[in-house]
C-alpha cells in the first residue's frame, strides 16, 4: 500500500494503474553439472531424480532466488516509471497510466 499511495500522491489517483508480471524465474536458476549430485532425490519407487534447475518445491530456492530478486529489484527501479515490488517470482507494479506498456 505504501508503494501505491506514494505513486498516487505523486500522480493523482486517476492516473495510476496497478499491474502484475508473473515470471517463471525458478527455472532460471541453473546448477553447475559438477554439483548435480547435491540435488539428487531418491524416490519411493527406488529411482533417483536430479533437478538441473530450481523449482518451486525445493527448500533452497528462496535462498538462491534472493540473489536473483535483489538484481531484478535494482533493474526494475531503473526501468519502470512508477514503482515495483518483487514477491517471489511476481512483480507487482504501480505506474502512470500513460507510461504503462502491456506485455
Amino acid at each position: 500500500m505504501t508503494m501505491v499511495l506514494g505513486v498516487v500522491d505523486k500522480e493523482g489517483i486517476r492516473e495510476v494503474m496497478l499491474w502484475c508480471l508473473h515470471t517463471d524465474t525458478f527455472t532460471l536458476l541453473r546448477f553447475h553439472p559438477s554439483q548435480s549430485r547435491l540435488f539428487a532425490l531418491r524416490l519411493d519407487c527406488g529411482l533417483t531424480t536430479i533437478c538441473p534447475c530450481g523449482n518451486f518445491g525445493w527448500v533452497g530456492t528462496p535462498y538462491a532466488f534472493n540473489v536473483v530478486f535483489r538484481t531484478l529489484d535494482v533493474i526494475t527501479e531503473h526501468t519502470i516509471d512508477g514503482a515495483g515490488l518483487w514477491y517471489v517470482d511476481d512483480l507487482n507494479g504501480c505506474s502512470k497510466r500513460r507510461t504503462y506498456e502491456a506485455i
